[in-house]
């Protein structure tokens, strides 16, 4: 089952050009910034890790966006998980 997008996180999604026939450039373009985007903060919970990821999100067409990812890592399990992106 894939996860619901709100409208919000839709449209951050299409701004830069990005469609369901394009989700594999959208998973690619997410883990580029959480790769190479700047950390705004991390926060410990008993949950996990919040970390919060400004970076610019690269269509498939040139265009652009600026956004804030959300990612944790969870105490049992090293590998961040995405959790949300949001227009800056």
């Amino acid at each position: 089952m894939k996860a619901r997008r709100s409208p919000r996180e839709t449209s951050v999604f299409r701004a830069p050009g990005f469609t369901r026939e394009t989700e594999r450039k959208l998973t690619a373009a997410i883990l580029e910034i959480a790769r190479r985007g700047q950390l705004v903060t991390a926060v410990d919970s008993p949950y996990g890790t919040k970390y919060i990821v400004d970076g610019i999100l690269t269509g498939p067409t040139g265009r652009v966006a600026s956004v804030i990812t959300v990612w944790v890592v969870e105490p049992d399990d090293p590998r961040p998980r995405f959790v949300t992106a949001y227009p800056k």
